[in-house]
């Protein structure tokens, strides 16, 4: 049995209709429920009015018979949830948001306002996790989520809804990783990208008709001059002798340099990673935590095979943090030319030793594991520079300006 009313509305390309009804269902002392059915296009949802009534009494309602008290209270009631609907329809719609029956009846339950970007971030890193991305990528996003919860926190705004989201916002986020938390570019970017993510990901699934940040770039990471090791630098570090913690770290950075792998893959390393090639050298091929479906493989120099001997092929653990440690203290020892000695300018310097040494940039880009040469070129571009200026110096006479013409024979 049902009622029809005149809550109908059709707005930017919704249907939606509110409709009071009795629910045969579960009767106490004669009485059923009465509820209200909440239609937005073919979406349909369901939500109690609180008010119980007869077959009779709902007839009666029906017909508009509201003589009694009682009854006109009820009808009010009635009256009071559908219009709050529509408003709530109206508001949402406006808002930009991906509006739904089931969304509509959270939001007069008090659920929810709307589809809050905390709630959404979460739930696309929950997706992630899901798939087969890798754990340490996992472990990133969930440390990008709790930056941006931080954030929201202190901005005073956790319940921020989706459709709320624009350029403004996310300058605004910019700054406060800048300037309060003090994050570099890079890290920056990383962290941003959450947001953007999470707005594709809601506009993917239709929680929102539009993508604010589609056009928006985070901002670009502002390269330092890149850290790394001479080659007269890497012979000293190689004859210099340590002990205990600082010496692992010293060998754990000496196999970076002459294999070129990043921390985290150093930590990941096992024997089953050195294969044969089809001429019987052994070889270094790895899929690279860092990037998915990114495969580096090189030939295992022996400067890197003696560390493995070392160590009988199975890399001691020494976390980031104890590594950097050390192996700022052996920069002191040693006067290196270096600013800052990390763990990343193991990799940097494998890259640099390569670059001038004649390698080509393809093959440093596949021995690297990075996604695209491009990504080579951008990071070692200073040494190329050098590179093309050596070599290209055959092709010039020398006239004593630095300049020179082209040289004919």
């Amino acid at each position: 049995m049902y009622v029809e009313n005149n809550e109908r509305m059709k707005l930017q390309g919704y249907y939606f209709k509110t409709l009071i009804q009795l629910r045969k269902r579960r009767p106490v002392a004669g009485q059923y429920h009465i509820t209200m059915k909440i239609t937005v296009n073919d979406d349909i949802a369901e939500i109690q009015t609180g008010v119980k009534m007869t077959e009779n009494e709902f007839k009666d309602y029906r017909l508009g018979n509201f003589e009694s008290n009682d009854m006109s209270m009820k009808a009010a009631i009635f009256q009071n949830l559908e219009s709050r609907a529509v408003f709530e329809f109206s508001r949402l719609v406006n808002e930009g948001a991906h509006v739904s029956a089931a969304l509509i009846r959270d939001v007069l339950q008090g659920k929810r306002k709307g589809y809050s970007l905390l709630e959404l971030a979460a739930e696309y890193v929950q997706v992630k996790a899901d798939s087969d991305l890798r754990e340490r990528s996992i472990k990133g996003l969930k440390t990008h989520l709790k930056h941006l919860d931080e954030f929201l926190s202190w901005s005073g705004n956790r319940g921020l809804l989706i459709s709320k989201v624009d350029v403004h916002f996310a300058e605004k986020f910019v700054y406060y990783l800048r300037h309060e938390k003090n994050h570099k570019y890079g890290h920056v970017r990383a962290i941003t990208a959450l947001v953007k993510s999470t707005l594709r990901y809601a506009y993917t699934l239709g929680y929102t008709k539009e993508d604010p940040l589609r056009y928006w770039v985070s901002p670009k990471f502002q390269h330092n001059p890149i850290e790394f090791l001479t080659e007269s630098e890497v012979i000293d570090l190689q004859r210099i002798r340590l002990e205990g913690s600082e010496e692992i770290s010293k060998d754990l950075f000496l196999f970076q340099i002459f294999t070129g792998l990043g921390y985290s893959d150093m930590q990941d390393f096992q024997r089953s990673w050195i294969r044969k090639n089809k001429f019987g050298e052994d070889w270094i091929i790895y899929e690279r935590a860092k990037i998915k479906n990114s495969r580096a493989s090189l030939p295992l120099l022996e400067e890197a095979r003696e560390v493995l001997k070392k160590y009988d092929y199975k890399l001691p653990e020494q976390t980031n943090q104890v590594m950097n440690r050390n192996l700022k203290i052996i920069a002191e020892k040693m006067n290196l030319s270096v600013q800052k000695l990390t763990t990343h300018v193991g990799r940097k310097t494998f890259g640099m030793i390569c670059l001038n040494r004649g390698v080509s940039l393809e093959v440093v880009s596949k021995c690297m594991g990075h996604a695209s040469t491009e990504m080579t070129r951008k990071h070692y571009a200073f040494i190329l520079d050098d590179t093309i200026s050596r070599e290209m110096s055959v092709m010039k006479k020398q006239t004593g300006t630095g300049a020179g013409y082209m040289q004919v024979v």
